[in-house]
């Protein structure tokens, strides 16, 4: 089968209908879309066709969308709930056409919200949670090989005649086993165009043993990991196609790189004595995992160019709220332990504002707080709104948290830039906004504030610091 894989960019404002979407206007990529080219490889290893589209072609792509997508015989696409609006727009445009290759959309949002898309997209399957073999057995299934209702995670649309259907949704299936994950083939990432990006990406494991309260990852409080030979063998690959980036860079998205401190260990070892000394490595880890043995020591060694550890309250009653499993006081250890390793500038710390329980003095410990450590040890940080997205524990319990936002708002271009999106999900008095906006104010000296992000929340920006 001829399949093509595309993987949208995030595009904040479209057309009211129809075609192109301009991606000139979609949040920059600094990294591609690591998803694509694990499938990519998958496919092809059983023989299938597969020609990718992403943001680098997607211009190209957008104005002669009729002559690309009528040459193949499936159209697959990864969505995560920012790029979903571009998703949608497409297989809804690609629906009107009568001799059109098949639909399937996978990813982190469909895998939410799967019944909606079915019911009001003309799309044919939506794969969900895990969709590496997914994708396959719908591949034999349409082969003839197995039929539809064998397919796991396969949400889809049986023919009940007269033009109808009916939406079935098929068994989940467990999480793939450490086994299954290390006989994956190598992703294609030898596909990735150059002087499009400045990271490359690599996965070295999946999900995260914690469930955060804003937290919207698939697979919380499950972590599984690739195994070593896998996660050394992929690094070198890397290091190979570094050559097509804007920096020598590799990024480990692991959802928490440190988990585990032995693994920890003999990866940064690896990057340590085995790699090219021109090429550093970025992870996103956990304060607490850095503060056990000698993580944080590993990691100092193995040439880190940024090390991201999400803080995102500024006292401990909002951090046991948020389920960080983490207190003020072991954030500043690690701070002073970072920067007598003389890594501290390569730490940013990320917070949030915002919670549901939040007010003006809550808003104005996180600021405190956040302004305490870089002034006392340095580092980066970033203070960031709370941003709702699915998935999370905030949507999921409306009666606890107070917040009931429904699947369509979520088909909307920049529904994250959204002002009555941002009220619908900040349930505080009004009052509690002007004083977020008066606090922003007082800490201005401090903070470089996005001039997009300004006009676009007006009252409570997106603020970065570094």
């Amino acid at each position: 089968m001829k399949l093509l894989l595309i993987a949208p960019p995030v595009i904040i404002k479209g057309p009211a209908e129809g075609l192109p979407l301009d991606p000139i206007d979609s949040t920059e990529f600094s990294m591609p879309q690591l998803s694509v080219y694990a499938l990519c490889s998958l496919l092809e290893s059983k023989g299938h066709n597969v020609d990718i589209i992403e943001i680098g072609g997607f211009s190209a792509f957008m104005h002669d969308f009729e002559n690309v997508v009528l040459r193949y015989d499936m159209l697959g696409m990864t969505a995560n709930s920012f790029n979903w609006p571009v998703s949608r727009r497409i297989i809804c445009e690609l629906g009107k056409y009568k001799d059109r290759p098949l639909m399937v959309v996978g990813g982190i949002h469909p895998t939410y919200y799967d019944m909606h898309i079915a019911e009001t997209t003309p799309v044919d399957f939506v794969i969900r949670s895990e969709g590496d073999y997914a994708l396959l057995d719908l591949m034999d299934a349409l082969a003839g090989r197995r039929t539809l209702e064998s397919v796991p995670n396969l949400t889809w649309k049986r023919p009940t005649g007269s033009a109808g259907c009916e939406i079935v949704r098929n068994e989940e299936s467990s999480l793939l086993t450490p086994d299954q994950l290390n006989h994956l083939p190598d992703h294609a990432i030898k596909r990735i165009p150059a002087g499009v990006y400045s990271e490359l990406p690599l996965e070295s494991s999946r999900g995260c043993l914690f469930s955060c309260v804003f937290c919207s990852i698939q697979f919380r409080s499950n972590w599984r990991t690739f195994s070593l030979p896998q996660i050394f063998n992929r690094v070198q690959q890397a290091v190979a196609q570094l050559h097509k980036f804007r920096n020598k860079v590799v990024f480990f998205t692991d959802d928490c790189f440190s988990t585990d401190v032995n693994r920890v260990a003999e990866i940064c070892e690896y990057l340590e004595h085995e790699v090219d000394h021109a090429v550093q490595f970025m992870f996103e880890a956990r304060v607490t995992d850095l503060l056990k043995g000698d993580s944080l020591e590993r990691m100092a060694r193995a040439r880190p160019y940024q090390i991201q550890v999400g803080i995102e309250a500024g006292y401990d009653s909002g951090l046991r709220k948020v389920g960080k499993g983490l207190t003020c006081e072991q954030v500043e250890r690690f701070a002073a332990k970072a920067k007598e390793l003389g890594i501290i500038d390569n730490i940013k710390f990320g917070y949030i504002v915002g919670f549901p329980w939040e007010g003006q003095e809550e808003v104005n410990q996180t600021l405190r707080f956040s302004s305490y450590i870089q002034g006392q040890y340095g580092g980066l940080r970033q203070i960031v709104p709370l941003i709702v997205t699915p998935g999370t524990r905030l949507l999921k319990y409306p009666d606890r948290f107070g917040m009931v936002v429904k699947p369509e708002k979520f088909d909307n271009f920049g529904w994250h830039k959204d002002a009555h999106y941002f009220r619908e999900t900040h349930t505080q008095d009004p009052d509690v906004w002007n004083t977020l906006a008066e606090t922003q104010n007082k800490y201005r000296r401090h903070f470089r504030l996005d001039l997009v992000e300004q006009r676009l929340y007006k009252k409570f920006s997106t603020i970065n610091e570094d």
